[in-house]
């Protein structure tokens, strides 16, 4: 989890639902009290394990974790842009 401002959270995790781990995320711009929908970020035929957030100076959100599609594990990356 990571805030981009006192009002801004924004949670990412994954979950093992879909038969395989796949990674999610969901925010909150009101402090927690309303979330969005949840938002599933990989469609893989392996497993996508260890997410982790962090937002930059222009609240832009960067996602990374590791997964084992190809077969070997291999580190992704995802920006969304403010």
């Amino acid at each position: 989890m990571t805030t981009a401002s006192s009002d801004n959270v924004h949670v990412i995790w994954n979950d093992l639902t879909p038969g395989n781990f796949e990674i999610y995320y969901k925010k909150s711009l009101n402090g927690g009290t309303t979330w969005s929908g949840i938002a599933r970020l990989t469609w893989n035929s392996g497993s996508s394990y260890s997410p982790d957030i962090a937002i930059d100076g222009n609240s832009d959100i960067h996602i990374v974790w590791h997964d084992d599609t190809p077969g070997d594990y291999e580190i992704y990356y995802r920006k969304f842009i403010k």
